[in-house]
């Protein structure tokens, strides 16, 4: 009822929301441990292996996951992106989010009709023009550079564009939930996906620590939580 109340329900649901992120994390860090640890000259290069490395990671998560229908066709549309990725071309181009789109509706004829085929590629067009905006205004010493930064804006232009469709899909809007997921979206990546994930494979693999970072986890989950129960109290008070 919480995540509902504030706009916030994607986040805890098993979608193409979580394959994109959990994609999108490790291809970052798969290419800034090459960068730190390789001496690969071709920058080009890089972004190709980490794409090819972050697939097999995402495809990971979606078969434990359970491999439900919106997050198999998330996994599809990942990897038009990562082979574009692979093979040199602009995975941010209108292109490629068209030929995932048409991937998509010739394996599963009539799924450009349902609710998450709306919600799905608007969020990435609203990605794609967010992506262009942070290309277009920024430098290579630019604030807008920094991750944060870049998460923010993203997100936001993933909420902007979903708006309409939960909109007209569900006849309702929590009017904060632009707000709201502007700053959820990066703080849950980073505790529920990123911090339980390390925990996690920490743990498995018996390294010190392991129980402190879970333990960690666990309270910046329950932080976040609190905060998003003020979030909702605060939207209540001011009648939104």
């Amino acid at each position: 009822q919480l995540f509902r109340d504030t706009g916030t329900t994607h986040l805890i649901v098993v979608s193409g929301f979580h394959v994109g992120i959990v994609f999108g994390i490790f291809y970052r860090l798969v290419y800034l441990l090459l960068v730190w640890c390789t001496a690969l000259p071709n920058y080009i290069a890089v972004q190709r292996i980490a794409a090819a490395l972050a697939m097999p990671i995402a495809a990971g998560y979606t078969w434990l996951a359970g491999a439900e229908p919106t997050a198999v066709r998330a996994l599809l549309v990942a990897a038009i992106y990562a082979l574009a990725k692979i093979t040199g071309r602009d995975a941010t181009s209108g292109r490629t989010l068209l030929l995932a789109f048409l991937t998509v509706i010739l394996i599963w004829p009539g799924y450009q009709f349902e609710a998450s085929c709306h919600l799905t590629f608007a969020a990435l067009l609203g990605l794609h023009c967010g992506c262009s905006c942070l290309t277009q205004y920024s430098t290579e010493s630019s604030w807008r550079e920094h991750w944060f930064v870049k998460s923010v804006v993203l997100s936001t232009f993933a909420s902007l564009y979903t708006m309409p469709v939960v909109l007209a899909w569900f006849q309702t809007i929590v009017p904060l939930s632009f707000a709201i997921n502007v700053i959820a979206i990066p703080l849950f990546s980073a505790i529920f996906i990123v911090g339980s994930g390390v925990g996690l494979l920490s743990q498995f693999l018996s390294l010190p620590g392991s129980n402190f970072i879970l333990a960690v986890v666990l309270e910046a989950g329950e932080l976040f939580l609190r905060l998003l129960k003020a979030a909702a109290h605060g939207a209540t008070y001011l009648g939104l």
